[in-house]
Order: structure tokens, then sequence, then C-alpha cells
């Protein structure tokens, strides 16, 4: 127990009163133990780094995504052409278009039961084929790409 809370215990007969004291105190000490547990694990472990000759100049973001090897998830493919893996997922494919369409549309114009298509759509936006946009309603995730033309005047 601290010296201050005795006293205001002493001086301040209401119970509440000290409560307030001691949970405003204990709030106000909360920075001062965040930084010493900062300053007790971070700084003996840089400390040790630079001993071992192991640091390195950080010039910009970059230069922390290269010694993280994180540089390739900036990077990513682009799918040029969708092959389904199945007949099922083909069908579904010439069905959806970029625009939101329902499964229910979907069942009636591929002829196939609702039970088929709602599990093929399902496995087909885990693959990423696809996108569900709305209640039940389903697009094709990735539009075919138009090229850009600069038009020079």
């Amino acid at each position: 127990m601290h010296i201050d809370l005795l006293m205001l215990k002493r001086l301040q007969p209401s119970a509440s009163a000290v409560g307030y004291y001691g949970a405003a105190g204990t709030f106000a000490r909360t920075p001062f133990f965040l930084l010493s547990a900062f300053y007790g694990v971070l700084l003996p472990l840089v400390a040790s780094a630079h001993a071992a000759n192991n640091s390195k100049l950080v010039r910009d973001y970059t230069d922390i995504l290269e010694e993280l090897n994180l540089m390739t998830v900036t990077r990513q493919m682009e799918i040029s052409e969708i092959i389904p893996a199945s007949e099922t997922e083909a069908l579904l494919l010439k069905q959806l278009g970029a625009e939101p369409t329902h499964i229910d549309e979907v069942c009636r114009s591929s002829g196939l039961q609702i039970s088929t298509v709602s599990s093929t759509l399902a496995m087909m936006e885990l693959k990423g084929l696809v996108k569900q946009v709305g209640p039940m309603s389903y697009s094709l995730s990735r539009e075919a790409r138009q090229e850009y033309k600069v038009r020079m005047d």
C-alpha cells in the first residue's frame, strides 16, 4: 500500500474519494510501466545486435521490407485467362459476368441443381474466380483487361 493512500484515508473519510484517487494513480503510472517494458526488452536486443555488427542502415521502408523478405508480397501476378477446374465451373463462368447475378438465375440458366451451383460457387469464391456481391448474388471477380492506350496529340 502507498503512503499517500494511507494519509488520504485518514484525512478523507469518504471511501469513494480514496478509490478514485487510487485508480487515478494507477492510471497515471501506466505509461511508466509500458515504457519500462520497452526499455527493458527492446534496447538490450538493439545493443546486442549492434555489438555483433548485425545492424544495417535503414534509409526508407523498402530496406525493412527487403530485410524481412516481404518485397514479394507487394507484387502480384495478373491472371490473363481463367482456367476452370471442372465442366461445372466452366458452365458457371459462362453464366456470370461483371454484373451481379442471383444464384436462382444461375440455376435456371445452367440447368444445375441449387446444391451443385451453391457448392461450386463457394469453391470458386475461395479460388478467387468469383465474388459474392450481395445476398446470394455473384459476379466474376476479374474482368477482361483492356490495353491502356495513350493518345498523343
